[in-house]
């Protein structure tokens, strides 16, 4: 999901008695009645509570779907869209490990 700001967000806030994680945060201008007014917008994903296991989870299901996911797995490991998964996988996987160190 997107989100935006006036502030700096900060990626991990109490949200509806659970935690938005909130990431990809980029500094942006945008024109609001004639000025030019600084924010922030990013993705997020909501979350029951901050572990390793959840954030991987739910980032993952944010892009790929449970059926899509299983999908991959008839995948030829050689193919394009197999190694663009994995990609993305490792990413996410560095992403929240580094955000929990």
């Amino acid at each position: 999901m997107k989100g935006s700001s006036t502030q700096q967000p900060d990626a991990i806030v109490p949200h509806n008695g659970g935690y938005q994680f909130r990431f990809n945060i980029e500094q942006v201008e945008k024109i609001v009645d004639g000025e030019t007014v600084q924010g922030y917008e990013y993705d997020y994903v909501n979350v029951p509570d901050i572990n390793r296991g959840t954030l991987i989870d739910a980032l993952i299901t944010e892009r790929h779907d449970y059926p899509s996911q299983l999908g991959k797995l008839a995948l030829d490991r050689t193919s394009q869209e197999w190694m663009d998964y994995q990609a993305f996988r490792e990413s996410v996987y560095a992403m929240v490990d580094n955000l929990l160190s």
